[in-house]
């Protein structure tokens, strides 16, 4: 069995321990009075978790997950990390013009260009949504750059 096996089964062990744990929380839970809808809101989460779990388990170890997303021929190049935070305002709205550029591709941009978080990512829920947030990003970098070259001509006047 390689390292990778081996880390994998221990991962999969530990999580089902922790699930165990959880389990056995509910009627602990219950014993101390806890409202039944939290109990129950509670019971849903670790049931969630279960069958998350049980869905990887089965999964062969550095194998994509299924429904990953994966760079069609078709699609535009992939720019490196280097050449995304190169990129001018311009340029990144270019970028988002194309319609064949998938999300995964935009996520990547808005995290290294403009540091946006997975989870602010995560709470974009359409496409047209992450782009509308790239935009404003956009928009809010120029007027930033309005501003300093407003201060600095107004600081090399004097």
């Amino acid at each position: 069995m390689s390292l990778a096996n081996r880390e994998a089964e221990v991962a999969i062990a530990d999580l089902e321990m922790a699930i165990a744990l959880c389990k056995m929380n509910i009627a602990y839970l219950q014993n101390i009075g806890l409202e039944v809808k939290q109990v129950e809101a509670y019971r849903r989460v670790v049931a969630y978790l279960e069958v998350k779990l049980k869905s990887r388990v089965h999964q062969p170890v550095g194998k994509p997950a299924a429904g990953k997303a994966r760079r069609r021929p078709d699609e535009p190049p992939l720019l490196t990390d280097e050449e995304i935070a190169k990129l001018t305002g311009d340029e990144v709205v270019t970028h988002l013009h194309q319609e064949k550029l998938p999300r995964l591709q935009i996520e990547r941009l808005a995290a290294i260009r403009f540091s946006v978080t997975r989870g602010a990512l995560s709470t974009l829920r359409t496409r047209a949504a992450l782009i509308e947030k790239l935009m404003t990003l956009v928009a809010n970098e120029r007027t930033h750059d309005s501003i300093s070259r407003a201060v600095r001509s107004e600081e090399n006047g004097r």
